[in-house]
């Protein structure tokens, strides 16, 4: 008998030891902060806000340095970009897509071998609306054949389009050389942005 109670009586101060040692164990309490905090950092994350994605509708699209400024690129129908920002119908957009890495560089090229269309300006001239620029030709060759586009838009749709053909094997546009242009539109209403692009170019 008492051999029974002193076995009953060392049970029951092993099992109050374990309880102590399990409820004050410093590793167990360091897991709970740890979630704590854990569910704090991912709440933080969710409050965050992030540009809004919008996708390309046109076939194409000119990207431009500014509103209304030197086109700088173009995108076609269904690229995603972010707008981080918007000047009246102009919004300022960064692109998710995937590049050649070999074609990256960290400082700017020189713009000395393109065709380029510059110091682009539209004026009204009674009941017809004229895009004026400069074709410039940065480039070692000359076209006998360039292809310019003018774009009527309002808003995000394109109403209205018109296209010139500039010079020939005769009368090229030689390397280095700058020529205007313009590009007339029987209409003076029902657009509000307009631009410039090219469509083709063909050496002598």
């Amino acid at each position: 008998m008492r051999q029974k109670k002193f076995l009953r009586t060392l049970l029951a101060g092993l099992t109050i030891v374990m309880l102590a040692v399990f409820v004050s164990s410093p590793t167990l309490a360091g897991k709970k902060n740890v979630k704590k905090s854990s569910k704090k950092s991912s709440a933080g994350k969710k409050k965050g806000s992030s540009p809004t994605v919008y996708y390309v509708t046109p076939p194409e699209e000119n990207i431009r340095i500014a509103p209304n400024g030197q086109r700088i690129g173009g995108l076609v129908r269904g690229t995603p970009v972010r707008v981080t920002k918007t000047k009246g119908n102009w919004a300022y957009v960064t692109v998710k897509a995937w590049i050649w890495k070999p074609s990256l560089s960290k400082t700017r090229p020189k713009q000395t071998s393109e065709l380029l269309v510059q110091d682009v300006d539209g004026v009204f001239k009674k009941n017809k609306f004229v895009i004026k620029g400069m074709l410039v030709n940065q480039t070692k060759i000359a076209f006998g054949k360039v292809v310019i586009q003018g774009e009527l838009f309002k808003g995000k749709k394109r109403v209205a389009h018109k296209s010139l053909t500039l010079f020939s094997v005769k009368k090229p546009l030689a390397a280095g050389k700058t020529a205007p242009f313009s590009i007339t539109f029987k209409r003076t209403k029902g657009f509000d942005s307009y631009s410039v692009r090219i469509l083709s170019a063909s050496e002598k």
